[in-house]
């Protein structure tokens, strides 16, 4: 039969570029892409468009009607012959559309097909719409979400043929897998096999997906027209082939990364939409389930769930699921993560026969704590529940009397007194000596209550709503731990019954209606934002829940789940205690156990506090989301006050900008003066302050006992910001494309003022402390650590007016960066206010409307392998090659190095990549091509040949600057024509194989720690390059395929660090297959010299990115990655030389000398150049 179409990326861009693809499908599918690969959140968007691959007229999508289908297309034309109908007709009516009728805005989840007696498979994904859990136990249905199954669906039939989804009999923990229960199934009702074939043994074969592929309300009409004839979201027939597209076109199977670890995935190439989750892939002779397709990179390859994996499960084969022979199930990968899911949810009940449909799950316990209430709790200042099973009970209640939680849950809302006329709220003299409530420093911020007040007092704490940030500004609390308080005569036993609730009802948190109900994020937020979220107590339902009555008790019980009380934490933050707040919790419980404790808790707003799409009750919304929370802890002991300041910190430099936070959380104890001064809105009573332990041995001792730091400049900026000196020596650099641009704009702004001023002494000192300070502004953000901002009206000395000046400079280029044109606008004005100069403003705003092309990956350019061309660059044999990385500073030491490389004269000039800051074209003319030019007096020699990678920073405007430049570079035969190029001797004994990872490195939804890759056009651009070659291979790029220090590859399931870059892994070992000898790979892109032992395959991989950036020796540049498993090893004795304040500069001599290379390093110490290193490539 004939291989199906699809048979280069290059193909399939021509089709696309006719404008047949939605681009808004583009955009969702390619950031679903993402963070499925990373184990991130999908908001609905991206998870409906996931399987966004269009090509219509190389894989068609075919309508079923009435249950059969025709087939037009020319090379798809046997599937539709009489034999494979036969086989395909009786496996059409066995899948089925999974409906969500309780979902606000999703037509469907995806899709579903029968393998058992009224069993569904599924993707897990689509079963997280309405469910709950992983595994086999403790999962549950989502009662409002009704999820319901259509077997029928077609074009022009408005039939229905549903049946209810009556129970979650497995979410598999290791693949994207789920199993359904429906009821009411006719008798016979056909069901599909899944086959026992391994994908690898069916590669190029034919196969069908059939599913429903979906439309996109928010694309434009004509052009889904045009696609699609009007038709969506019924069932179609989408061929296609085992194996992937250009790159991965000879691959049946990938490790691809699905919920944070490796799967092999199956690959298929048919065109699948969003809608289509959960289809069958289907072997069109046998009629069996080849895989469960489950995710797709865009014009790459789309995955599945192997069949034939699934066999290999008992636990699967158990559930009743049929196999089209006799499966032999065995260890698998999936194992470990099978026995850590049933390690933490553990029985107490016999097992429950998988075959019962909608009998309840048993209750559930924690491993190792037979006591457990069957509540996870993360405190302080947060509480987050998750409910695994059992209720929790208030302290002392008799555990063994919690009921079993059923399979269906409703959200109540706990018993509360609607009348707060009544409520006590923070009582300063509760601990015997006056503590007030802290002040805030502008009541504007607040919102207004009816009467004119701004506390929200509630049953033993009070709340300040940040109107605006629409959560509490802080909470004041007063906490009694004793037994009779916290127990009063008639308390029932249970959380839920202590809210007035039944065993199986879930909390409904709801607004205060003292105060505008738009100044309050509503439950609506947190139960509509596909469970990026939970809900975090501000005050601890446990600290407030007492009184000397058990209706004080349940008026405070209730009061703790108002929605003023609730901040939004990320979803990772649900782990382990220990991660957390574990140890101040418990210092809380000691505390409280002595007696009584006041509480004093809140979010630390800032400005880098990233947004959250979601729904309010007004419909979209955005929420900024706070990274860091902080508490302070007043108690009396030995008869005087005594205050404790803590901070949960984390580090988000090297983030991703989605919604995901990382999972590891620092407790930090803090000096009160320092906490205020970085919370800014707040000041906290004298008295307080006058009792902080934090510098006495007494904190010390709580420290010690607590397991918690002490941080004393947690909260400032570092002190290490550079010298005016250190700015002549090179620029300080951000992975970050937003900071770049900036860094680009201020550098260009404080050149144009020095050149204004007639560069006096006092203006380039001037210009250098901007540079500085916009720097340093830089830093702050990154790390969460903005400043407060000086009062711009106030005579400023110069340092001042710069550190002033940047900050706002700062906001305003994100805000126009953002599209936030109101912000803009206001922080413009606050410019003005501040007599920052006006050139500053109109500099960023003309940088953002320049190269702002944040928000457009599109806008990148690139040059691909079909506009390039296969020609390659000869060069002579035994040509000299000077390496040196990240050298685009413009500044004397860069120069410097360049004077030191025209000593060895070098034939070609091979730069590495990155011209800073952003690779605008005045950078890239500046600090790269006029010093080469100058330095090498090119405009009478025709030598050096000049070369230039693409680094992530070439990319961070756009790539204009970059483009123009390698145009410029060389002229006629010795031209470099993209960003990828071969350089070949011209005996055919060594070759320099360039590529391009710079281009995805840049990407706007994963700033900071990209996962770079190859586009796949110019994978197989190098391969074709390798095969034709018969001689030695050395490959340059500016990423690393591996590193002892960066982690360039994604955390693995544990939460290492991974020293390896998949991507690029995968590429070396398809060259390494396609013939010839590889021995060497040279990047940079670290500012170091790394000389690496062999690793992953590759006998010398070498770093030489430490040309010009300067690296304090402070910053220890080479601690080797304390979380990374297994890193590689440096060679000893190759660490670049210490030079006080600075490690050295340098760069490295290739010499394609006959059968062996040659390669000396050199190094810079202070004007000096020595040889630091010789080896030779093999």
């Amino acid at each position: 039969m004939p291989k199906g179409a699809l048979e280069g990326t290059a193909e399939a861009r021509e089709t696309l570029a006719s404008g047949s693809i939605p681009r808004s499908w583009q955009v969702h599918a390619e950031a679903a892409a993402t963070k499925i690969v990373e184990g991130g959140p999908l908001n609905e968007a991206e998870a409906f468009a996931l399987e966004a691959i269009i090509i219509p007229d190389k894989r068609p999508t075919v309508l079923i009607q009435g249950g059969d289908y025709r087939i037009d297309n020319a090379t798809w034309k046997h599937i539709g012959s009489d034999a494979i109908r036969s086989v395909l007709k009786p496996a059409i009516t066995a899948i089925c559309r999974v409906e969500i009728p309780g979902h606000p805005s999703l037509p469907y989840a995806g899709t579903g097909f029968l393998v058992g007696d009224g069993l569904l498979m599924t993707n897990r994904h689509v079963a997280e719409f309405f469910s709950s859990g992983l595994g086999r136990r403790g999962i549950s249905l989502i009662s409002d979400m009704q999820p319901k199954v259509d077997f029928l669906r077609e074009a022009d039939n408005e039939e229905q043929n549903l049946f209810t989804v009556t129970d979650v009999v497995m979410v598999h923990p290791y693949w994207d897998m789920a199993l359904l229960r429906i009821g009411g199934l006719p008798k016979g009702h056909g069901r599909l096999r899944l086959s026992l074939r391994a994908p690898q043994d069916m590669l190029d074969k034919d196969i069908v997906v059939i599913g429903y592929p979906a439309s996109d309300p928010r694309s434009p009409p004509d052009v889904m027209n045009q696609v699609f004839g009007s038709v969506y979201q019924v069932k179609r027939l989408q061929p296609g082939t085992i194996g992937g597209s250009g790159a991965t076109a000879s691959q049946a199977r990938l490790d691809y990364k699905s919920y944070e670890k490796l799967v092999p995935a199956m690959l298929h190439n048919a065109s699948t939409l969003g809608g289509n989750s959960g289809s069958a892939v289907l072997d069109p002779i046998s009629g069996e389930v080849m895989g469960l397709h489950f995710a797709g990179e865009y014009l790459k390859f789309n995955c599945g769930v192997p069949a034939y994996e699934l066999a290999k499960d008992a636990r699967i084969v158990d559930a009743g699921v049929t196999f089209g022979g006799n499966p032999q199930p065995q260890d698998g990968p999936y194992d470990r993560y099978w026995q850590r899911t049933e390690q933490v949810v553990e029985t107490t009940g016999p097992r429950n026969d998988p075959g019962q449909a909608g009998e309840p799950k048993q209750p559930i316990a924690v491993a190792g704590s037979p006591d457990w209430d069957g509540v996870v709790r993360l405190s302080v200042p947060l509480e987050i529940t998750v409910q695994l099973g059992r209720p929790s009970l208030p302290a002392g209640a008799d555990k063994s009397a919690a009921g079993e939680s059923a399979t269906m849950e409703k959200l109540v809302e706990p018993a509360h007194d609607e009348d707060y006329s009544n409520r006590s709220g923070y009582d300063s003299e509760f601990l015997g000596i006056h503590v007030p409530l802290p002040t805030v420093k502008d009541i504007g911020l607040l919102s207004r209550l009816d009467d004119g007040g701004h506390m929200l007092d509630y049953e033993h704490f009070s709340i300040a709503m940040h109107r605006a940030r629409r959560l509490a500004l802080f909470t004041a609390a007063n906490f009694d731990g004793s037994q009779a308080a916290k127990n009063p005569a008639g308390t029932p036993k249970g959380r839920k019954a202590v809210g007035g609730m039944d065993e199986n009802d879930q909390e409904r948190w709801f607004t205060d209606p003292r105060i505008p109900a738009l100044h309050q994020l509503p439950d609506r937020f947190f139960e509509k934002d596909r469970q990026a979220f939970d809900k975090g107590h501000l005050v601890r339902r446990d600290d407030v829940a007492w009184g000397k009555t058990f209706k004080e008790l349940q008026r405070a019980n209730g009061d703790s789940f108002h929605v003023t009380n609730c901040s939004p934490q990320v979803a990772g933050f649900n782990r382990a205690r220990q991660l957390n707040w574990g140890a101040l919790e418990n210092f809380v419980d000691t505390m409280s156990a002595k007696g009584r404790v006041s509480l004093f808790s809140g979010p630390l707003f800032k400005d880098s506090d990233r947004g959250f799409h979601g729904v309010d009750q007004e419909g979209k919304t955005v929420a900024l989301i706070p990274t860091e929370y902080w508490k302070v802890i007043a108690a009396v002991e030995d008869g005087k006050l005594n205050t404790y300041a803590f901070i949960l910190k984390q580090d988000v430099s090297g983030i991703r900008y989605t919604e995901a936070i990382p999972d590891k959380w620092e407790p930090l104890m803090v000096a009160l003066s320092a906490l205020e001064e970085r919370i800014r809105l707040v000041k906290f009573a004298a008295a307080l302050h006058r009792a902080d332990q934090f510098g006495t041995d007494h904190g010390e001792a709580v420290r010690a006992a607590s397991g918690i730091e002490a941080v004393t400049d947690a909260l400032r900026s570092k002190s290490s910001r550079r010298r005016i000196d250190d700015a002549r020596l090179g620029p300080k650099t951000f992975r970050d494309p937003a900071l770049s641009l900036f860094q680009s704009a201020a550098a260009t702004f404080a050149r144009s003022e020095a050149a204004r001023t007639a560069s006096t002494h006092e203006s380039l000192s001037d210009s250098s402390e901007f540079i500085l300070e916009a720097e340093q502004a830089c830093e702050e953000r990154l790390s969460g650590r903005e400043g407060i901002l000086i009062d711009g009206r106030e005579a400023l000395n110069v340092g001042q007016r710069a550190a002033l000046c940047a900050r706002l400079g700062l906001q305003l280029m994100m805000a126009k960066l953002a599209g936030n044109t109101a912000a803009a606008k206001e922080i413009e004005q606050q410019m003005i206010g501040s007599t920052c100069d006006p050139g500053w403003a109109k500099t960023l705003k003309e940088y953002a409307a320049a190269y702002g092309v944040l928000g457009n990956p599109d806008a990148r350019i690139y040059i691909r392998p079909k506009e390039a061309g296969n020609s390659v660059i000869t060069i002579p044999a035994g040509a000299k090659v000077a390496l040196f990385g990240d050298w685009g500073t413009g500044a004397e030491p860069a120069r410097r190095l360049l004077r030191h490389i025209k000593t060895k004269q070098p034939d070609i000039l091979l730069h590495l990549g990155d011209i800073y800051y952003s690779g605008t074209p005045d950078e890239c003319r500046e600090k790269f091509e006029h010093i080469v030019n100058e330095t090498f007096d090119r405009a009478k020699k025709k030598l050096p040949l000049v070369y230039t990678l693409c680094g992530n920073h070439d990319m961070y405007s756009g790539g204009r600057g970059y483009y123009d430049l390698i145009a410029r570079l060389n002229k006629g035969k010795d031209a470099q024509k993209a960003s990828f190029f071969c350089l070949r001797a011209d005996n055919d004994s060594w070759q320099l194989l360039a590529m391009d990872t710079g281009r995805n490195d840049y990407n706007p939804v994963s700033i900071g720690h990209a996962v770079t890759f190859v586009d796949p056009e110019e994978e197989v651009w190098l391969i074709d390059r390798v095969k034709e070659f018969k001689g030695k291979t050395i490959l340059v790029s500016h990423h690393p395929m591996f590193s002892a220090f960066s982690a360039p590859g994604p955390k693995d399931a544990a939460g290492h660090d991974n020293p390896i870059n998949p991507n690029l892994k995968r590429l070396f070992d398809r060259l390494a297959q396609a013939g010839g000898s590889i021995p060497a790979w040279f990047w940079g892109h670290e500012h170091n010299l790394c000389v690496y032992e062999s690793y992953a395959g590759l006998a010398q991989g070498r770093c030489i990115g430490h040309s010009a950036v300067p690296v304090f020796t402070d910053d220890e540049p080479y601690e080797v990655s304390t979380g990374m498993l297994d890193p590689p090893a440096l060679k000893s004795g190759t660490h670049i030389a210490n030079l006080g304040d600075y490690c050295a500069h340098g760069f490295a001599m290739l010499g394609l000398n006959g059968d062996a290379a040659s390669v000396e390093y050199y190094q810079d110490r202070n004007g000096i150049l020595e040889l630091h290193l010789r080896e030779t490539i093999t």
